[in-house]
Formats: C-alpha cells, structure tokens, sequence
C-alpha cells in the first residue's frame, strides 16, 4: 500500500472555498493520493 503524502492547505485559502468547491477539492486529491492537511484557523476569529 502506498503511503498518502499530504498537502499544505492554509487557512486562508480554506475560507475562500465554499463547500461544494472544498468537497470537489478534497475528491481531486484523494484521486491523486494525496491528503489535505490543514495548517490552523483564521488567527482573527481568537479575538
């Protein structure tokens, strides 16, 4: 089996998708065996 390399995705360019784009993104990686990882929320939403 071979082992999932993953993908930065910062929090950002998450807030800038909508659902139905981050579903179609997330199938994409899966295709190419890749798995998203996502690096932390927006620092402004702490306040």
């Amino acid at each position: 089996m071979v082992e999932k390399d993953k993908v930065f995705i910062g929090w950002r360019t998450s807030n800038l998708m909508n659902k139905k784009t981050k579903e179609y993104f997330l199938q994409e990686l899966n295709k190419i065996n890749l798995e998203p990882y996502f690096t932390g929320v927006n620092p402004f939403d702490k306040r």
